[in-house]
C-alpha cells in the first residue's frame, strides 16, 4: 500500500484551489502544513515538494482548452511534468459536464 503522510496542496485562492484542497483534506484527514512561497508558482510548488519530501501533490486545473492553455500555459503541466512525486489534479466541479437524466436512468436499468 501506498503511504501518503506529506500531501501538497498548492491554493491560490480559486474555486478549483478550493476543490482541490477538499481532496487533499479528504486523502489526509486533516490539512497539510501551512506555507506562503512567493515566486513563480509551478516552479516553487515543485521546490517545496522536494524540500519537504512531499508524498503526493493535489491541486486544482483550468481545463480551459488548448487556446487557453497555448496563450496562458499551465502551472498544473508544469508541476505534472517536474514533480519529483505523484500529481493529482482536479478539475473545477462547475466546469465539468452535466449527465442528462436520460442516461443516468439508461445506466442505472443496465446495472
Amino acid at each position: 500500500m501506498i503511504a501518503l503522510k506529506r500531501i501538497l496542496v498548492p491554493y491560490d485562492f480559486s474555486e478549483t484551489s478550493a476543490a482541490a484542497v477538499r481532496y487533499g483534506t479528504a486523502l489526509a484527514r486533516n490539512f497539510p502544513e501551512f506555507a506562503v512561497r512567493p515566486g513563480a508558482p509551478a516552479a516553487e510548488v515543485v521546490r517545496y515538494a522536494q524540500e519537504a519530501e512531499i508524498d503526493l501533490i493535489v491541486m486544482g486545473t483550468h481545463g480551459r482548452g488548448f487556446v487557453g492553455h497555448v496563450v496562458m500555459g499551465s502551472v498544473a503541466e508544469k508541476v505534472v511534468r517536474t514533480a519529483p512525486c505523484p500529481v493529482l489534479t482536479v478539475r473545477n466541479p462547475n466546469h465539468g459536464f452535466l449527465v442528462p437524466d436520460a442516461v443516468k436512468t439508461s445506466v442505472a436499468a443496465a446495472v
